[in-house]
């Protein structure tokens, strides 16, 4: 699902941290964004769960006061869905994004666990506009 740039550029890139997991995340629209930064959170877990295995898919509607904590809600309900049903989310269509609302479906198979668990999405450092090029861009930091 990633989207090329006119550069080439991966849509998200681990940056180094002393103590916890950090990724910088680009995307042409906030919607792709937004899916980018799910594909890089367990991208970062590397989790893959064993050869098939069931899948299951869920719709999510997300509300949120802004952008940065809407991002965050989004990968913390994430996290909390697989730690609850312990399914690795591979598919993110986000079909809607606002500043303060999201709807996405997700898909994903049932099964295995991370080699490195993510605890948390923190707001260290959060910040979510677009960049200088006009592509959105955010950097996330995980708690481990």
């Amino acid at each position: 699902m990633a989207e090329p740039s006119a550069a080439h550029e991966a849509p998200y890139e681990e940056l180094a941290h002393t103590a916890d997991l950090r990724l910088r995340v680009r995307g042409e629209t906030r919607e792709a964004l937004f899916a980018h930064a799910a594909e890089g959170l367990y991208a970062l877990m590397r989790w893959a769960p064993p050869a098939d295995t069931p899948q299951q898919e869920r719709t999510l509607i997300l509300s949120a006061p802004d952008a940065e904590t809407l991002l965050v809600d989004w990968l913390a309900e994430l996290l909390y869905l697989s730690e609850a049903h312990g399914v690795r989310w591979s598919a993110f269509a986000v079909q809607r994004t606002s500043e303060t609302a999201l709807l996405a479906t997700v898909r994903g198979a049932i099964g295995g666990r991370p080699e490195r668990p993510v605890k948390a999405v923190t707001y260290h450092g959060l910040r979510v506009a677009p960049g200088p090029d006009g592509r959105w861009e955010a950097t996330i930091t995980f708690d481990v």
